[in-house]
């Protein structure tokens, strides 16, 4: 494969400079195709991580200029051999696009008896409905394999008989995570027809839906990105395929506007069109909000089992809650209907839950919880809820 020849760092003026309009019109044409509007520091950190990853070498047209420390009006243009834009754009998709080769051997994860009642739940209540609508709720608490699941059975009905799935969540953990069971699950025993198959991971942090492609099997993301760039996954996506599989995780979300357009749109557009929420708490904690959700899944609970049940085969752990006095008051910052969502552990806003795991006065009253009481509580494993608390 030929290599880039040359990356130049554009001071404003270097497009408007250049005597070859063909071949400025073909970079202007590649970062349109990234999804990049705007040729910004956001573009220049995707590049260069394509660029270290591939080995490619940086040539700076100003030699005393720290590529680092552009700043975000600032152009960037790529000198390139004839013919090599397209081979540029798949290595930058390759981290967040790409083929996943179905795998000959024997899926080795064994499921739980309430994972195998759910996929015969599944069989029961979408396979063999004849109706060309579905939408329905499974309903496993945090920790008891929804994801695992879902996932198991998409790449069995739908995947492997050459239909699509849309797989939407609104963090990018839980994008990230889906994508992880996708691969770890491609196996023959669930994937008979298949050899291998399309995924496309979109988000903030990922892809672009700009780059959405027709043949796109298993996509899989955020839903404001998606409504971002909803005539993307109209024009490259939905106008050629006409059944799609709905996958809406933490669906107790989906009364939101975001997801109702999104699947407003898809109920328009597929002729045949399944919809499967994952949810640990199916219900919001707003009366309006809880019909509806039902309005949405209109199949109702498709199934569903509870903690205490989890607990007793010993596949989760028997909570013990103790609660520590930290004497900070975050109740001034929230709304009352974001105190009612948190006691209901439904969600914690951004910003606030980025204040909180940032506290350096309640982070060391549990450290030192722990140290003053390490006999008692023994080995400790914490579990967060978001990323960010973790760091």
């Amino acid at each position: 494969m030929k290599q880039i020849e040359k990356v130049i760092l554009n001071l404003k003026e270097e497009i408007s400079q250049r005597k070859n309009r063909k071949l400025n019109m073909k970079l202007r044409t590649f970062l349109d195709q990234l999804g990049y509007k705007r040729r910004n520091s956001l573009l220049i950190d995707k590049v260069n991580q394509c660029l270290d990853k591939n080995s490619l070498a940086i040539i700076v047209k100003e030699k005393d200029l720290d590529w680092s420390e552009l700043d975000i009006d600032e152009r960037v243009t790529f000198e390139i051999i004839e013919g090599e834009g397209k081979t540029m754009q798949n290595l930058v998709e390759s981290k967040y696009a790409g083929m996943i080769k179905v795998s000959e051997e024997r899926n080795p994860i064994e499921l739980y008896l309430h994972q195998t009642e759910a996929l015969q739940a599944l069989d029961k209540n979408i396979t063999n409905n004849h109706a060309n609508r579905f939408s329905g709720l499974l309903v496993i608490p945090t920790g008891g394999g929804k994801t695992l699941t879902a996932v198991q059975w998409v790449l069995r009905n739908v995947i492997n008989n050459n239909k699509k799935v849309l797989w939407v969540a609104h963090r990018h953990e839980l994008l990230e995570q889906a994508l992880y069971a996708v691969k770890k699950n491609s196996f023959s025993n669930l994937l008979s027809k298949r050899k291998e198959f399309k995924y496309r991971i979109i988000s903030g942090q990922h892809d672009r839906p700009v780059n959405i492609k027709e043949d796109d099997d298993f996509i899989i993301a955020s839903t404001d990105s998606l409504n971002r760039g909803i005539n993307y996954l109209v024009n490259n996506w939905l106008n050629y395929n006409d059944e799609i599989f709905l996958v809406v995780d933490e669906a107790h979300h989906a009364t939101a506007k975001t997801y109702r357009k999104l699947i407003d749109l898809l109920n328009e557009k597929s002729n045949r069109l399944g919809i499967l929420g994952l949810t640990a708490t199916p219900f919001r904690t707003a009366e309006v909000e809880k019909g509806l959700l039902k309005k949405i899944f209109k199949d109702d609970i498709v199934y569903k089992v509870d903690l205490r049940t989890l607990i007793s085969r010993g596949i989760l752990s028997e909570p013990i809650f103790k609660e520590l006095e930290t004497e900070i008051d975050m109740t001034k910052e929230l709304s009352e209907q974001d105190i009612k969502r948190i006691q209901a552990f439904d969600s914690i806003p951004e910003d606030i839950a980025k204040h909180i795991a940032e506290n350096k006065v309640r982070n060391n009253r549990i450290v030192q919880e722990y140290i003053d009481n390490k006999d008692e509580y023994g080995k400790l494993l914490v579990f967060c809820s978001k990323q960010n608390t973790c760091d």
